[in-house]
């Protein structure tokens, strides 16, 4: 049994939620003029993705350093990481939860910098060990300083994905091929040095399904066809690649529950393929990839606009504030990275085991409204809580009714969305607990 843990209280004038690029630029900004600033992250270190995504970028990574140095000068500004923001509540009540105590924190206004994440892939057998989302690969080379594999296929759709094969192939993982859903794929640099390398990349193409080892508990090929007009894959025509695993960077999912509980109001955006924010209300701000901003300046610059805007209806600032133009340029997330195929192992939610069939089959029984679909299939209601497959359901059910995704709408975010263990919730003990001897 979990020993009963004590419960704090704090209050500080702005919250911000994330200590990426976004939210370290944010509640720098904000600190420097004057507010009392806590910015926490449920990571162990601050950084976001610049320790992962952005590590082999060497001016990144400066950049990088230059924000902790920036932050550690600051005494209004505090850094609590390894700790979550498990829910938010009226008047920007906010559920501080780490390792010994959960924190009941009262906060003037509230940045959410939470970032994105990975969009998954829906194939056959995409279950199986071996298969991970590209951030999950790039956390392990950059962060750990472990091999994700021996042999890779990675399916990507956009210019990342061309970046983590690289890393992989730096960090001695063999790329058996780079599989792109778009046509035009890729150009540039990294291009370039896959072909360096004798890399096969196949535009136009997606993964069809991942062949389990004779144990099925590990990946032992992956096969590739090409995709047509109407990005269906043509299963007549495939590809089969050796390998012991897939890494799949083909979008993002933006990580907006925090938002969504505080009242931020969303729509999807088209032109990137991702939910952002249409409507805040008062004391909310909402920056970096959260926003919609996906290069590294723009990120930095949208969270010193969001600290700047908290300042400035907090009083502590009356300057300008310097707008960031939207992302520019291809979309970084492809609309449906989802194939079917006639075997019941292509998971769209694994925390449920649901898999593609079944949201045709509640679609077929009526269930075509996104609310009911979650009820009736489960999708999102496990440990996870849809941190994965809530967009992926929004784009399968919006297809299946023949609307678009901001007609579907979205599932409603209810705190905690963050596991909290029991203990932190009854608190310390009143009394003190004897024991006998015998204990």
């Amino acid at each position: 049994e979990a020993a009963a843990t004590p419960k704090d209280y704090a209050f500080c004038d702005l919250l911000v939620v994330g200590a990426g690029p976004a939210g370290l630029s944010a509640a720098i900004a904000a600190a420097e003029t004057g507010l009392d600033v806590l910015l926490v992250d449920d990571q162990p270190r601050p950084g976001g993705s610049l320790q992962w995504a952005w590590r082999s970028n060497e001016a990144a990574y400066e950049k990088f350093q230059q924000l902790l140095a920036r932050a550690e000068l600051l005494p209004n500004l505090k850094i609590r990481s390894g700790t979550q923001a498990a829910g938010w509540y009226p008047d920007h009540w906010v559920a501080l939860v780490d390792a010994q105590r959960m924190t009941k924190l009262r906060a003037r206004a509230i940045v959410v910098a939470t970032g994105c994440f990975d969009l998954p892939a829906v194939f056959q057998n995409n279950d199986l060990p071996g298969v991970m989302l590209a951030s999950a690969a790039a956390r392990l080379m950059h962060c750990y300083r472990v091999r994700p594999l021996q042999r890779a296929v990675v399916l990507t759709a956009n210019r990342a994905g061309y970046q983590t094969a690289l890393d992989l192939m730096a960090a001695g993982t063999q790329l058996a091929a780079v599989v792109d859903l778009r046509a035009e794929g890729e150009t540039g640099a990294v291009l370039t040095e896959l072909y360096k390398q004798n890399v096969p990349v196949l535009r136009g193409h997606g993964i069809y399904e991942a062949v389990p080892t004779f144990n099925k508990q590990a990946v032992k090929a992956a096969v590739v066809c090409p995709l047509d007009a109407e990005g269906q894959l043509q299963t007549e025509h495939t590809r089969r690649f050796a390998c012991d695993g897939v890494v799949i960077g083909v979008g993002y999912s933006a990580n907006v529950a925090i938002a969504a509980q505080a009242g931020v109001r969303f729509r999807f955006d088209e032109t990137i393929q991702q939910l952002v924010p249409r409507e805040l209300p008062a004391g909310v701000f909402v920056a970096g990839r959260a926003n919609g901003r996906f290069e590294l300046d723009a990120q930095l610059a949208d969270g010193t606009r969001a600290g700047l805007a908290a300042a400035s209806q907090l009083g502590s600032h009356a300057g300008e504030i310097a707008a960031v133009p939207p992302h520019a340029g291809e979309a970084p997330s492809h609309p449906f990275p989802i194939f079917a195929h006639p075997g019941k192992k292509n998971f769209v939610d694994q925390d449920e085991d649901l898999h593609l069939a079944d949201f045709a089959n509640a679609h077929k029984e009526g269930y075509d409204s996104i609310q009911l679909m979650k009820r009736y299939a489960t999708v999102g209601m496990g440990p996870s809580q849809g941190k994965l497959a809530n967009d992926l359901a929004v784009r399968i059910l919006a297809r299946l009714n023949g609307a678009s995704v901001n007609e579907t709408g979205t599932t409603t975010s209810r705190p905690f969305y963050q596991p909290v263990p029991m203990s932190h919730l009854a608190g310390r003990r009143f009394h003190p607990q004897r024991r006998t001897p015998l204990h």
